[in-house]
């Protein structure tokens, strides 16, 4: 469960399922950041929740389902990373030297 921290990213990557708890999205764009090139309903990897009861049946259904994400989320996570192994420290390294 985040809000907009990009730790989501991470979680993708590790096909792990997603909670988007943005209570406070109006304020939060209007005083904090504008929604920038990563539109959380359309692009994220999870359903985006408003209030805290609609977070607890969600959180409520992915334990009865074993955590399972949905296929929509799944699909997603699949096409949005390059590459999915375990070199990411090996290239990391190499550009580093580089």
């Amino acid at each position: 469960i985040t809000d907009y921290s990009s730790i989501f990213m991470d979680v993708a990557y590790r096909k792990r399922p997603i909670i988007y708890y943005q209570f406070d999205n109006e304020e939060f764009r209007k005083l904090h950041l504008p929604e920038g090139y990563f539109k959380y309903k359309k692009d994220g990897f999870g359903d985006v929740i408003s209030s805290e009861k609609d977070v607890i049946q969600k959180i409520k259904k992915y334990i009865n389902n074993n955590f399972k994400i949905e296929k929509e989320y799944e699909d997603k996570m699949d096409n949005f990373f390059e590459r999915k192994d375990k070199n990411n420290c090996q290239r990391i390294l190499e550009e580093i030297i580089e």
